[in-house]
């Protein structure tokens, strides 16, 4: 399959699928280590470890390009989509009253790690779709982008009020976060539509739960382990896939409305 697609360049490295259920990257980028584990919060959340993950499914990663199996990474169960729409509402108390000041620190710090990590997130892109390297750049630089360009944006958001002809009342125009966000992310841009949906909620002030697709989760668990390392507050940012429908039960119900 490879030898018939001339537009895709030999791999910088090698994935191989051990029998231990880790995927291990072996090739020139030293720091491309282990992309099984979904992010829950502020700490990664791994199937041998979580006692929780007894309904939890591993979901098989193929190279389209050479139709072979990339790797296997953890998917969530029901319990799991539920536990960390709860998360997210618990960190509503604390991250939309945070100032804009702050959340730009954190996106300042976030988009840093993004661009010290360039190489590896690539990597995922190119081996989880089969994306030529050289197309691997626009979904990295969106990513970088949309950090940089809203954490600006939101400080141009000013209150504001509206004159009242007769004197008699005061009308102000506020801005605020409309609460807990979930994002579904297609396949084909799996970083760029991350991009999009991740820097408009963390510079707003609203908690995030994202779902990459079951076909390209590994460049966005690789994000979810960044935001691990920064020390990104609980329940701010979460990233997990499934094979199931199970974050439909991250819709809000008729009581949280």
């Amino acid at each position: 399959m490879k030898d018939k697609i001339k537009n895709i360049p030999e791999s910088p490295g090698v994935y191989k699928f051990f029998s231990n259920k880790e995927l291990i990257y072996i090739g020139k980028a030293k720091n491309l280590k282990k992309r099984t584990s979904s992010y829950f919060g502020k700490s990664l959340k791994d199937r041998k470890t979580n006692q929780i993950r007894r309904l939890t499914d591993h979901i098989e990663v193929f190279n389209p390009a050479t139709e072979k199996l990339t790797g296997k990474v953890a998917g969530a169960s029901i319990l799991e989509a539920e536990k960390s729409l709860v998360s997210a509402k618990r960190s509503l108390t604390t991250w939309p009253r945070t100032s804009i000041s702050e959340r730009q620190h954190w996106m300042h710090c976030l988009r840093k790690e993004i661009i010290a990590n360039e190489q590896s997130l690539r990597e995922c892109i190119h081996f989880e779709i089969g994306k030529p390297w050289q197309q691997t750049k626009e979904d990295f630089e969106s990513l970088k982008n949309s950090l940089e360009f809203y954490s600006q944006e939101i400080a141009r958001f000013n209150n504001y009020s509206i004159p009242d002809r007769t004197g008699s009342h005061s009308h102000l125009i506020t801005y605020e976060p409309v609460g807990v966000v979930v994002a579904f992310i297609s396949w084909n841009f799996p970083l760029l539509n991350l991009a999009f949906k991740l820097g408009p909620a963390l510079a707003s002030g609203c908690p995030i739960i994202i779902r990459p697709s079951e076909l390209s989760p590994i460049s966005a668990y690789a994000v979810g382990e960044i935001c691990s390392k920064i020390g990104l507050p609980p329940g701010v940012v979460q990233i997990f896939s499934s094979n199931s429908y199970c974050l439909l039960y991250t819709s809000p119900s008729p009581r949280d409305r």
